[in-house]
């Protein structure tokens, strides 16, 4: 039931083409996890300082509050890496004009339906039995989208040799028959997650070093030598 409400098969969806042509989302469909917080909050509430963009404690708590199920079994620390590497991937889909549109969207849940074997309106009425409702869901792939498609620019693709080897070690521990083939894509699919998160992660660390100066109407950022993107961030 999971595997087609979690949004993580959506390498899949997004065509046959694997991470590389991931459909894209966009600023103007998606919510950028971190959109109203910049320094608009109390200083003990910020947890995370991306240049003017903050991530907040309160961000973490009502995220692990909602419940929904594709964030079933998260950690703390997982969801406050989860809005940092969304909130990068939104600044650099802004930056490079990376857009998706609803008719992205609908395609992606759409071929999530047919993998599971079911319609769309069978897939959204398993999200509602849930506990979710199908525009939260609609919301999370879209974010999903967002991160693949940003990371399809700024990560780089596992090297073959590592795949079949992490195929090979996952063969090797498997304690009942599996497909060849499936167990590819699964490993494929989590070292791409991997080296998106990578990617995402050393993006974050980037924009943590960049100056900020806070002025009574708004915030700055400042110019870093060495940051990758146009506008990076320092760290608390």
């Amino acid at each position: 039931m999971r595997t087609f409400i979690v949004a993580l098969i959506l390498l899949a969806a997004c065509g046959s083409g694997g991470p590389a042509t991931a459909s894209v989302a966009s600023p103007s469909t998606g919510s950028d996890p971190s959109a109203g917080a910049e320094r608009s909050t109390r200083t003990e509430d910020v947890d995370v300082h991306l240049g003017c963009t903050v991530i907040t404690t309160t961000m973490v708590d009502e995220r692990l509050a909602a419940a929904r199920p594709w964030d079933d079994g998260a950690s703390r620390a997982d969801v406050r890496s989860m809005l940092v590497r969304r909130a990068v991937a939104h600044r650099i889909a802004r930056q490079r004009h990376i857009e998706v549109r609803d008719e992205d969207v609908d395609r992606a849940a759409e071929q999530i339906a047919m993998q599971a074997g079911i319609s769309i309106d069978e897939l959204y009425a398993t999200v509602a039995e849930r506990g979710a409702d199908v525009a939260a869901y609609r919301a999370e792939l879209t974010e999903q989208l967002v991160v693949f498609r940003v990371g399809s620019e700024i990560a780089t693709r596992p090297p073959q040799q590592a795949i079949d080897a992490e195929v090979a070690r996952r063969l090797s521990a498997a304690t009942q028959a599996v497909s060849r083939d499936d167990v590819h894509d699964a490993a494929e699919h989590a070292m791409w997650e991997a080296a998106v998160d990578d990617a995402l992660d050393r993006a974050a660390a980037d924009w943590m070093r960049v100056p900020v100066h806070q002025t009574n109407t708004e915030c700055v950022e400042g110019e870093t030598t060495g940051a990758p993107h146009a506008s990076p961030q320092r760290p608390r």
